[in-house]
């Protein structure tokens, strides 16, 4: 009989055990004081930890709940149910988003014995929210890009044409050049508001097969006309054989082109870019990443780099664009743009693109 009872108990606790664990949310219940009686599987996973450590020792040594101390009494004592979103936590060198939720236990006669605490990693689900937004605001961007280029387009038209008349009876060598530099330039500014349209258009260009090793030597052929491009070291570094990708060149080469000189302006005098290309490792992208040793970006900011009109530095010229149309390229290419940094040592923006198949 008593055996019977005990396999009962053994059963019903094996049961209550699967069922927490089944829970998808992590989860927590303490007592009065705080003490931890019971952690489900999924917290284990979450703060990655090993639960039977913490069994009868205080929520506060779990990490990062040392913070939430006042809180936690505030609604055991008094408040009821409490919700915290987006709490950030330190996880094995990465940041993930927690919400938690509280609830006080109740004893028959409805004094606080404890709290449940329910936590739920929100990481990816904030991550998709701001990609979310991002798009919106690089269609919103796209809109007010196309009124800007076709204002442009139209005076930029009327010079053209004069200069390519005034050229017909000039004779003059050296106002020729003059001209020519002018025709030249008025090319050059035509091109640039065709990729504000093909941007704004959110459509795609015409793709073939693209050579990055081209895009990459064009690109550094075109900075190079930059004043600073002498006080600074380049090195690359390419693998000897890489595949082919399906782009635009012209497109790419304004990408190349932006994260070139975005970190020209994040370096000082001796200091290195290397432009790196290889395969991924599962041999389906070409990445190709541009690093420096400038004055990298804070942390705060690393989440905005692609926001347009985003810019960290007040005097710089221009207004914060020329990532986020990389972006836009880049994610229209089917690739990915990632971008890691530490202040004061450097930042690392890799582009990813799907080989030619």
């Amino acid at each position: 009989m008593l055996g019977n009872y005990r396999e009962n108990l053994n059963q019903k606790q094996e049961f209550e055990e699967n069922v927490y664990d089944s829970i998808r949310e992590g989860m927590i219940i303490i007592d009065k004081q705080g003490t931890i009686q019971l952690i489900n599987k999924a917290i284990a996973d979450l703060l990655a930890i090993d639960c039977e450590k913490y069994i009868n020792k205080t929520i506060f040594a779990l990490p990062a709940f040392d913070e939430l101390r006042q809180d936690f009494w505030e609604i055991i004592e008094e408040k009821g149910s409490y919700i915290k979103n987006d709490f950030s936590l330190q996880n094995n060198e990465s940041t993930i988003l927690l919400n938690l939720k509280i609830y006080p236990l109740k004893e028959k006669d409805i004094k606080t014995c404890g709290a449940v605490i329910l936590v739920e990693d929100v990481t990816k689900k904030i991550e998709m929210e701001k990609q979310l937004l991002l798009n919106d605001k690089l269609t919103s961007i796209g809109r007010f890009t196309a009124g800007i280029a076709h204002e442009i387009n139209n005076p930029l038209g009327t010079i053209a044409n004069f200069v390519e008349t005034i050229l017909i009876d000039e004779k003059d060598e050296t106002k020729r050049n003059y001209l020519e530099s002018i025709r030249s330039e008025t090319n050059r500014i035509s091109s640039i508001v065709k990729g504000l349209l093909n941007f704004s258009r959110q459509s795609k260009a015409e793709f073939g097969i693209v050579d990055l090793r081209e895009v990459v030597e064009l690109s550094l052929k075109i900075c190079q006309y930059q004043k600073e491009y002498e006080q600074y070291e380049i090195i690359r570094e390419f693998k000897e054989e890489l595949p082919y990708v399906t782009g635009n060149f012209n497109q790419l080469q304004q990408v190349f082109i932006n994260m070139i000189l975005n970190a020209f302006e994040s370096m000082e005098t001796g200091d290195t870019l290397t432009i790196s290309m290889q395969n991924s490792p599962d041999s389906e992208t070409v990445n190709v990443s541009f690093i420096d040793t400038g004055s990298g970006i804070e942390s705060q900011y690393l989440q905005k780099i692609f926001d347009p009109f985003f810019t960290t530095k007040e005097e710089r010229q221009g207004v914060g664009l020329g990532l986020s149309i990389s972006y836009g390229i880049i994610k229209n290419h089917g690739g990915d743009i990632k971008v890691e940094s530490t202040l004061n040592k450097g930042s690392i923006f890799t582009v990813s693109l799907p080989i030619y198949l």
